[in-house]
């Protein structure tokens, strides 16, 4: 009784636990609850037929010559697409073009863009070298029967880059091809506006997900009679 207790000596005092490290990258932001930055690159494709070599239709019937004209669309738009992941491309008929198909998903926006310009560059050089199928490259020995006046538009050089705010890149170009899809030697000209572009994905943070799900606590409410 009226002793105190002596003050515990600093060298005895507690330790407290340190928090562990984080891990590095993308595991590290779903441990820790914070959502997670991706970038994933889609493709589009649209063509059209902006000159019709009159050969096609020789000797047709006014029916033939439509269904000539239907069938030249159909060759000519077969690969039209719009903001399609590079993963759900199940037809590439274009050459070793395979081998440049970016990877489904970048952690880093710079890899992203370059993966995307690159893959857009291989392209646009395989279109003009070799087409695509029924689809062939522009030459300049042919004898099509074009309207009056009328001149093949040239093919991009190279991919224009634009970047949005945030820096993710969008890559066009523009292709001519040759449609002759009955293997007639006629030559109705093509343009396919080319489109690479990288978007932005989002994992939702994990910790916020949970709190959203997490039932909630029922509360009781105890009610007291005191008696008169």
């Amino acid at each position: 009784p009226g002793q105190t207790s002596a003050a515990r000596p600093q060298h005895m005092a507690p330790k407290r636990k340190q928090p562990a490290s984080a891990p590095h990258g993308k595991l590290a932001k779903k441990d820790l609850g914070v959502a997670s930055t991706a970038f994933a690159v889609h493709f589009s494709r649209s063509s059209k037929v902006v000159a019709w070599d009159e050969q096609l239709f020789t000797d047709c019937r006014p029916s033939e010559a439509q269904d000539s004209r239907d069938e030249t669309e159909r060759v000519a738009t077969a690969q039209d697409t719009t903001d399609t992941p590079m993963d759900s491309l199940s037809v590439l008929e274009v050459g070793d073009l395979s081998r440049y198909i970016p990877e489904d998903e970048y952690d880093d926006l710079t890899e992203a863009n370059g993966a995307a310009k690159a893959f857009l560059e291989r392209m646009l050089a395989l279109y003009k070298s070799k087409g695509d199928g029924r689809l062939g490259p522009v030459q300049d020995h042919v004898s099509p029967e074009w309207p009056t006046g009328f001149k093949v538009p040239p093919s991009s050089d190279a991919p224009i880059e634009t970047l949005n705010g945030d820096g993710e890149g969008a890559y066009t170009a523009q292709v001519t091809l040759f449609c002759d899809a009955y293997g007639s030697d006629t030559h109705c000209v093509v343009v396919a506006e080319l489109k690479v572009a990288v978007v932005r994905t989002g994992s939702t943070a994990p910790c916020a997900t949970q709190a959203a799900k997490a039932p909630a606590l029922p509360v009781v409410v105890t009610v007291q009679y005191c008696g008169g």
